[in-house]
């Protein structure tokens, strides 16, 4: 059961992008619709179980969102100046290994070499099979300015994603009273972030990124939980395996054109991405 409950953010969060796709508007527009159905999806979770707040969990909670908006804003500029091939392999490798070193070091959740070898592997697996379904047979030139520019961009990302999960773990708190203070700062820092463009702040391309929002904040809440039940680097792990139903249902459902070759690089990093979830789950015990 644990299991299944650490798979629900790889679903969630391999839906979502599809759904983005669907709709219209820039990475701020997205930012600040998905923050508003991240707070509506919150206040809903208030009718179905009260929260217990203490200063510790209010303050925790709401600077975890606070860089969880941070993180995704920088995650959709990296993805205009580079493009999602070329930057999401680099975002999730920098995810992984920086939830893995806090699991590791911090949260002691390998404690045996078996489990080190076990799960490193299957980082590797995660990684290399993210990077394959990205891959493009005639990739488009980007500048050794905006990849430099890009770098800085998604270390940024990365940092402050891998912030946002481990805080509420590092805190012990519960996915019920962590998911409304969280989603005030995500919401207060997207507001904060798109301040200067108050014209396209609360438009029709804005309201349409409610629904991926709400989708989101269901794959969060059950990584808080995930966290929690199988620890912070098996259930992160697990939730980058989302990359697995992004990749196949925009094939599906977008009609995606991609050569034999590229297919065959999709259907290898799915392949990879898959063997490193199971290979996470035997390295648990």
């Amino acid at each position: 059961m644990n299991f299944i409950i650490a798979l629900i953010p790889a679903l969630m969060w391999g839906i979502q992008p599809l759904v983005v796709a669907k709709t219209d508007g820039n990475a701020k527009q997205q930012l600040l619709g998905s923050s508003m159905g991240t707070l509506v999806l919150a206040t809903g979770a208030l009718f179905i179980q009260a929260p217990h707040y203490t200063p510790t969990i209010l303050i925790a909670s709401f600077f975890s969102g606070v860089f969880c908006g941070i993180g995704q804003m920088n995650q959709f500029s990296s993805y205009e100046k580079v493009g999602v091939s070329f930057a999401q392999p680099i975002l999730t490798a920098i995810q992984l290994i920086g939830t893995t070193l806090f699991g590791f070091l911090i949260f002691h959740e390998w404690t045996h070499a078996w489990q080190i070898i076990l799960g490193t592997s299957a980082l590797g697996c995660i990684i290399v099979g993210a990077t394959f379904t990205s891959k493009k047979e005639n990739p488009i030139k980007v500048s050794e300015k905006s990849k430099l520019s890009a770098a800085v961009t998604m270390l940024l990302s990365g940092g402050s994603l891998v912030l946002y999960v481990v805080i509420t773990k590092f805190f012990g708190i519960s996915g019920w009273d962590a998911i409304l203070p969280q989603a005030v700062g995500i919401f207060v820092t997207a507001l904060f972030l798109t301040r200067k463009d108050k014209a396209q702040q609360f438009t029709k391309a804005t309201y349409l990124n409610i629904l991926p929002g709400v989708i989101w904040s269901l794959g969060n809440l059950a990584l808080l939980f995930s966290n929690q039940l199988v620890g912070v680097t098996t259930g992160f792990t697990f939730s980058q395996m989302g990359v697995v139903i992004s990749t196949l249902g925009g094939l599906v459902l977008f009609k995606e054109k991609k050569t034999k070759k590229e297919l065959k690089f999709i259907y290898l990093g799915v392949c990879l991405v898959v063997l490193g979830g199971v290979l996470i789950g035997v390295a648990k015990g």
